[in-house]
């Protein structure tokens, strides 16, 4: 078979493809899943800063320890949710050039879906 040049990897065959298309596949579901962790934890971070600050208020904490202790929780965020949703776009782009190399949905930049129009 003919090799071609798809997202920087020769391809020599289809089961080459299909094994990329895969490994593109899990990553976005690894990704997503990393996303929906931050997600959450972002959630209860945010919780945890307002109570903190209720409490802080309530014993009397001077503002200088008020926010030592803010910061301190708002250092607990798990994830950079910019690299991962920049990530999850450049999966997604690398997933339309292969569909598109395998003559399967025209390909091309102007079908691939950019992140902010989903």
């Amino acid at each position: 078979m003919k090799k071609k040049e798809t997202v920087g990897v020769e391809v020599s065959d289809t089961l080459s493809k299909k094994r990329l298309l895969r490994a593109v596949s899990l990553s976005e579901r690894l990704l997503l899943r990393r996303l929906e962790r931050a997600l959450l934890c972002e959630d209860e971070i945010d919780a945890l800063l307002a109570l903190c600050a209720e409490y802080a208020a309530e014993l009397g904490v001077s503002e200088k320890e008020k926010k030592e202790l803010l910061l301190r929780v708002e250092a607990l965020r798990c994830e950079d949710l910019s690299k991962l949703v920049g990530m999850i776009g450049l999966l997604l782009d690398k997933e339309a050039v292969l569909r598109g190399s395998e003559g399967g949905g025209g390909g091309g930049a102007s079908s691939v879906c950019r992140f902010e129009d989903l």
